[in-house]
């Protein structure tokens, strides 16, 4: 993949609520592949949200802690701490 994105977002009757936090990369393409039906594999009906913190248009990648993962109002959040834009690693 040529960015880095981070499931920041989804809602708790989802079918994988303990995913706040993970990368979307091949693998999780291949496990949300599994799910069938049950959700879109690119979140159309709202299963979940993603923050791109790095990829070609990007100066510099927007670093950052995984914070705790909250409950409000049918969703489950991940906060983001820390985040800051300095040079690449």
């Amino acid at each position: 993949m040529d960015g880095r994105n981070v499931i920041m977002k989804k809602a708790q009757n989802s079918a994988f609520c303990s995913w706040s936090g993970r990368e979307i990369d091949a693998k999780f393409l291949s496990d949300i592949k599994t799910l069938g039906e049950v959700v879109d594999i690119c979140g159309e009906r709202g299963e979940y949200n993603s923050f791109v913190n790095d990829g070609p248009v990007f100066q510099r990648p927007v670093h950052f802690d995984k914070g705790s993962v909250r409950s409000d109002e049918g969703y489950f959040f991940l906060d983001l701490n820390g985040a800051s834009i300095r040079d690449a690693l």
